[in-house]
């Protein structure tokens, strides 16, 4: 295996984006973390051409583009030699207009294009940086050049550090990935997402889960390598990444048989590149990872009572227009939804994380489990009166067993300003006593790591039914008030 630790990838991440950031035309974030996919998927992809694996030609190895453009402009010694290798390295890398474009190839290529593809960014971002027009690119040129330039940094900085490990390197010529350490790799693109693509989730959901509240929850639902495993919401992978290192302690052939049973949506296209991405370098099926909306008809069909278990981080403070009747199934044992959820005809209640939390549910087998991060509203909002979110929790309940609820701590998401939870539970079995517990940042100052330790209530059946099946935190702990001289004091946390 490689000698190549967490650190040592993470760092060369961050160098391919620094260039990729502090290049001509400045790439960051999705686009940024797509075109470094793009670039060490050409590395990786060689490995089975050389196999046969793959049906490809020589001219979409990395080696033969290092080779034959990068090394030469290495060697070049004047600034006229320097162009036209900068000319090549845009037409065999990111011209689609040319036939001798790598990218152009992978994508006409049924085996990789998923992992080039990209139905809302560019295949690279790289591939309208020259114009359109003689005109644009007369006066595109000098920015052209430096773009191209960029590219050949990125091409030299993969062959010094993929290349410097020579536990890898066959005959000093391409690197075989069967010696890789795929599973170290990925924990440094994890953090790296973390780190530098965090705050993209804001205009599409929460696609960058902190990597400590993932293994909490996929430790608590204790995953195993025969059954179906489902993230509704996947984002760029990182739940999925969790669910592979858990059962990666087990045999080759029960880790295959895992690797299979990994279902996945994503609504979000321009995510698709990077979530599949972390398939290849996982070596998972990308049969059952799709991007298409878990809430539709289709899916909700598909995936009834089909798995063992769900895990996610799914999007909340987000509208979802269905309608009754197209879930009025009986498939389905008669509506999908909940009755709660019924607003006039045909009308639904729109709220993404009640949508996303009935879905769980429903999509389970019986004694099914769950571990969900979710939108603390389902919990404390329409207390007080007939409200859909009461009879979602009542759902909630009765219809699982939620044994546990962690309270998160504010800022443990830098891209948004909800109150957030992990929910905990098991399908099949009605609730008998909740345990909520205080969530807590282990470096309150610098908001770093995670730990679960401090309960604040237990809440019972009973309490439950009392309560109106509230799960607000307030209606469990009793208000203690102390007068002094006229003045009125609480205690903390009132």
């Amino acid at each position: 295996m490689s000698n190549f630790s967490e650190n040592s990838y993470l760092s060369f991440l961050h160098k391919l984006h620094n260039l990729l950031r502090n290049g001509e035309t400045s790439f960051t974030g999705i686009p940024a973390l797509n075109e470094m996919n793009n670039i060490i998927n050409i590395i990786f992809i060689e490995h089975k051409i050389i196999n046969n694996t793959f049906d490809l030609d020589d001219g979409c190895k990395f080696t033969w583009i290092y080779n034959n453009i990068c090394k030469k402009y290495l060697d070049s010694k004047n600034e006229s030699n320097e162009i036209t290798y900068l000319n090549m390295m845009f037409e065999y890398y990111a011209n689609v207009s040319s036939e001798n474009c790598i990218i152009l190839k992978l994508c006409q290529y049924e085996k990789t294009k998923p992992y080039i593809w990209s139905e809302t960014n560019k295949v690279s971002v790289f591939s309208g940086i020259q114009g359109n027009t003689p005109e644009e690119r007369i006066e595109k040129q000098d920015s052209f050049h430096a773009n191209c330039k960029t590219i050949m940094d990125m091409f030299i900085a993969c062959k010094e550090f993929f290349f410097g490990d020579k536990n890898l390197v066959v005959d000093e010529d391409y690197i075989d990935t069967d010696k890789f350490n795929f599973d170290i790799f990925g924990e440094a693109y994890e953090k790296f997402k973390e780190d530098e693509v965090g705050s993209q989730g804001k205009t599409t959901g929460q696609h960058f889960t902190n990597r400590n509240v993932i293994k909490y929850i996929v430790d608590k639902i204790k995953p195993k390598y025969n059954e179906n495993c489902y993230d509704s919401s996947c984002g760029s992978g990182g739940f999925i990444h969790m669910l592979h290192r858990y059962v990666n302690h087990e045999t080759p052939d029960k880790i295959k048989e895992f690797k299979n049973n990994i279902y996945g949506n994503d609504k979000a296209p321009e995510l698709m590149k990077s979530l599949y991405f972390n398939m290849f370098i996982h070596g998972i099926n990308i049969d059952n990872i799709k991007n298409r909306n878990s809430l539709s008809k289709t899916n909700c069909s598909e995936y009834y009572e089909l798995m063992d278990t769900v895990v996610g981080n799914p999007p909340y403070g987000m509208k979802n227009k269905m309608k009754w009747k197209d879930f009025e199934d009986e498939k389905y044992g008669g509506n999908y939804w909940i009755n709660a959820f019924k607003q006039g005809k045909d009308k639904m209640v729109s709220d993404s994380m009640g949508h996303f939390m009935v879905h769980t549910i429903n999509s389970l087998k019986d004694k099914g489990r769950y571990g969900l991060v979710i939108d603390r509203g389902i919990l404390n909002n329409g207390t007080e009166n007939k409200s859909w979110q009461k009879g979602l929790r009542k759902f909630m309940v009765t219809e699982s067993n939620i044994y546990e609820i962690v309270l998160l701590p504010t800022g443990i998401f830098s891209f948004t300003n909800f109150a957030t939870a992990i929910i905990i539970g098991v399908k099949g079995e009605e609730t008998k006593e909740i345990t909520i517990y205080d969530g807590e940042f282990i470096d309150v100052k610098n908001k770093k790591g995670f730990k679960v330790e401090k309960v604040i209530k237990k809440i019972t059946k009973e309490d439950l039914i009392k309560k109106d099946y509230s799960l607000k935190i307030d209606d469990y702990i009793e208000k203690k008030e102390i007068k002094y001289k006229g003045i009125q004091y609480k205690t903390l946390g009132e």
